[in-house]
């Protein structure tokens, strides 16, 4: 009975070490890829946009483009800021959905392109292709993409960080009412 007893004993103290070495590499990997001083900067940016001017396809009816300023600002950040705007469809999670297409529909001077790069958000990863805009931080730059109705308009921010990409957050364009009206939005510092 006793010999049972240090049996089970025993297995549960290893279970207790396995779990917990488990927990200590999660939490290691997890502020390796998405380090706390990412996170605090993700948590303390701010941005200036400007109300969009909107204009319509006169070939195609159903396509729209947007037109506007904006300023990024991460407090600490030396580096510069990298923009890519995208569309993605009506009622998906801007945070988690990544657009098919992440370039601005007129390329702004200073633009790059990124060729299969791997943007690191805080609980995932992206493999992307894009067209980017890149400012210093603190500058702005403007922006515009072609969307169609059935499409909400995004901007992904990202830094270059120990080299590697994080995405700071992602800014969408609310559509207000039936017109041509769009106000940005930072759904989420995700």
């Amino acid at each position: 009975m006793a010999t049972r007893k240090l049996t089970y004993l025993g297995l549960l103290i290893l279970i207790v070490i396995i779990a917990s070495l488990v927990w200590i590499n999660i939490s290691y990997i997890s502020s390796y890829i998405f380090p706390p001083s990412v996170k605090e900067m993700r948590e303390n940016f701010s941005v200036s946009i400007t109300t969009p001017s909107v204009y319509v396809d006169s070939v195609k009816p159903q396509s729209l483009c947007l037109r506007f300023y904006i300023k990024v600002n991460v407090p600490g950040y030396l580096g510069n800021i990298f923009l890519a705007t995208g569309a993605i469809p009506l009622g998906a999670n801007p945070c988690t959905y990544l657009p098919p297409s992440l370039s601005p529909t007129h390329m702004p001077y200073g633009a790059v392109e990124l060729l299969n790069v791997t943007v690191y958000a805080e609980n995932e990863t992206f493999k992307i292709s894009a067209s980017i805009a890149v400012v210093s931080n603190g500058h702005g730059v403007i922006l515009s993409r072609g969307f169609n109705i059935t499409e909400i308009p995004v901007v992904w921010i990202m830094i270059l960080k120990d080299h590697h990409i994080y995405r700071l957050g992602v800014i969408e364009f609310v559509r207000v009412g039936e017109g041509l009206l769009y106000l940005p939005k930072i759904v989420e510092r995700c």
